[in-house]
């Protein structure tokens, strides 16, 4: 995260491989498998993708980032049908605020919670298509659609104000640690 004109080529050409090339090809290498195992097996298989809260607008300082996480929305809704008749469920959970700095905290927040508890929470959906995952990801996906018919520009403004802190903070952290190199 960050600005696009501060990011450098190979950031962007990190991100864009990670978020879209790492899905697509893993898919491509797991899917023959899935099919053969609920030919022989009669079991069902699933695919997770990780989607992001981004996807529903493009973030200021994440543009990159905002556009790769829609391609797993829509790679979900294009696969979930074509890969249902051999079994294979496709989902994307479209995440908000995941923490792995909550180590001590039990209590999930509205908007910010555990790996575990978003990952138990997503499980307890298992269906196809595209989730939030979460209770409190859902009402937030809920009130940024609402507001999009509204004001066109508010999800990503609203998206701006909540994770621009934290892709401020990684840009300077970031600069930082060149100046040190």
């Amino acid at each position: 995260m960050g600005k696009f004109l501060d990011q450098s080529d190979q950031d962007v050409h990190n991100m864009v491989t990670c978020n879209t090339y790492g899905p697509v090809l893993l898919t491509r290498q797991v899917i023959t498998g899935m099919s053969k195992r609920n030919k022989a097996l009669k079991k069902r298989s699933l695919i997770v993708f990780t989607s992001a809260m981004a996807a529903i607008a493009p973030v200021p300082n994440g543009a990159v980032y905002s556009a790769t996480k829609i391609l797993n929305d829509f790679l979900t809704w294009g696969l979930e049908y074509e890969l249902a008749e051999h079994s294979i469920d496709v989902m994307a959970w479209r995440a908000a605020g995941v923490s792995t700095k909550m180590i001590g905290h039990e209590k999930p927040g509205l908007l910010t919670v555990t790996p575990e508890h978003y990952v138990a929470c997503g499980f307890a959906k298992v269906t196809s298509g595209v989730h939030s995952g979460y209770i409190g990801h859902e009402l937030m996906h809920c009130f940024l659609t609402n507001l999009k018919d509204i004001i066109p520009s508010g999800p990503s403004l609203l998206l701006g104000k909540l994770f621009g802190h934290a892709a401020a903070k990684a840009t300077a952290g970031s600069k930082s640690d060149k100046k040190k190199k």
